[in-house]
């Protein structure tokens, strides 16, 4: 699954004030982020995308991305169990224009692995024999 989002940063966003929006994505592994500053952002939109309040890309936190017209494309291998929400911080130095950072991230589903699913199976089974309720 592709999930794409386009967020608009006005102008003078200070990094203090930068703008927080949230990304919700389903569980599964992130096996690729695309993110694009286009033409005319003069690498004045910075951006970095969080998770639960850890940066998760760029990997060193007191960085963050910012280009002019250069797709940034990096392959992964991370989980993401449910609730699956992402923050991405946006900020804007340009004084004059607002500026829109792309971004394009795909999940798969996890694979499941036969012997977890059947111990999870049984344990429910058990569970549901030991209290009488059936568990969702």
């Amino acid at each position: 699954m592709d999930y794409w989002f386009a967020v608009a940063t006005p102008a003078n966003t200070a990094e203090t004030d930068a703008i927080e929006t949230e990304l919700k994505l389903t569980s599964g592994v992130i096996t690729q982020v695309w993110m694009m500053h286009p033409e005319g952002c003069h690498a004045l939109a910075y951006a970095s995308l969080w998770k639960e309040g850890h940066q998760l890309y760029p990997n060193n936190p007191e960085e963050a991305y910012h280009g002019n017209d250069v797709p940034m494309i990096w392959d992964d291998n991370y989980e993401v169990l449910a609730p699956a929400l992402f923050k991405l911080k946006t900020w804007n130095l340009d004084e004059t224009y607002e500026h829109t950072v792309y971004v394009r991230i795909t999940v798969i589903r996890a694979k499941v692995d036969p012997m977890q699913k059947a111990m999870i199976d049984l344990l429910t089974i058990i569970k549901t024999l030991l209290t009488g309720r059936r568990v969702s």
